[in-house]
């Protein structure tokens, strides 16, 4: 098959995903083009008529809508849904596509969010992850002199200085990454980044800890790190079912049951059913065969 990728759309891009994408569907025949964002739809489309055109829902734009709307197109479009997209902005994409009569799948990862998205044709959502890619083992370690029980993943949630105060009265040495900074002082608020820029320092910590989810749920974040072989936990989990349907098991991973979990059967869980070219021979299997 001919198949086109997105290299426009802020999920895509995350961990270079759409170039591991393309390798992964070239080793398996098919003729690839990374499309890399610096091109109107027209452009890219044309250039390269194809059976699957990988996207996201933030890079459909009025170009692309353009397009839709008065070329027949039989190519299958599957549209990447972040967690945090307005359920207005799906269903207006849907009746877009539906209206228009375009082929289209919306791939959506509510293993890990908060709510599911509200369609009017439940046929065209597939729930997918593409799993992890092993990132975080691609490094050369920097060891220090100490090593830190925890680091705290707060993501984009925000965090009060005194829930982090209140640890480091138990006795914890900890770190905190990618954090809303809520507060002036600056100690306990270390770092400010993705979790790939601190690769090389990441066999300093005993355990990882992601912060609440209400606003940002773990994500495929969560399967990387599990590479690592090292406890992770959630600081406070809004519901544990998001973590239970995830890794079908009833573990409790929650930061108030440290140290009580064996982690074994879950390392190689990760290892073995959610890396990157099962879940991609996964959604391969969901998707219409191209007729000839």
């Amino acid at each position: 098959m001919k198949i086109s990728i997105d290299n426009a759309s802020p999920i895509m891009t995350q961990e270079d995903t759409c170039s591991v994408l393309a390798e992964s569907l070239r080793k398996r025949g098919h003729e690839v083009k990374l499309h890399m964002g610096d091109h109107p739809f027209y452009t890219r489309i044309n250039s390269f008529p194809c059976d699957y055109y990988f996207t996201d829902i933030g890079v459909i734009d009025q170009d692309m809508q353009h397009y839709l709307t008065n070329v027949r197109s039989d190519t299958l479009f599957l549209v990447n849904i972040p967690y945090n997209v307005n359920s207005n902005s799906v269903l207006a994409a849907e009746d877009m596509f539906m209206k228009n009569k375009i082929n289209f799948k919306f791939i959506v990862n509510s293993n890990f969010s908060k709510k599911g998205f509200l369609v009017k044709h439940k046929r065209n959502l597939v729930n997918f992850c593409y799993g992890q890619t092993g990132t975080l083992l691609d490094k050369e370690d920097v060891q220090w002199n100490r090593k830190f029980d925890t680091l705290f993943l707060l993501q984009n949630n925000s965090c009060d200085i005194n829930d982090l105060l209140k640890i480091a009265a138990t006795g914890e040495t900890f770190h905190t990454l990618f954090s809303v900074k809520t507060t002036e002082e600056p100690k306990y608020l270390t770092m400010a980044g993705p979790i790939k820029s601190y690769k090389h320092i990441l066999c300093n910590y005993k355990s990882f800890c992601f912060w609440r989810l209400t606003d940002a749920p773990l994500g495929r974040d969560f399967y990387e790190i599990m590479r690592l072989r090292k406890p992770v936990y959630v600081y406070d989990p809004i519901n544990v079912n998001h973590i239970h349907k995830t890794l079908k098991t009833e573990v409790d991973l929650s930061y108030s049951n440290k140290g009580n979990v064996n982690f074994q059967p879950l390392y190689d869980k990760v290892e073995q059913d959610f890396n990157f070219e099962k879940q991609v021979d996964k959604l391969l299997s969901h998707l219409p065969k191209v007729k000839k």
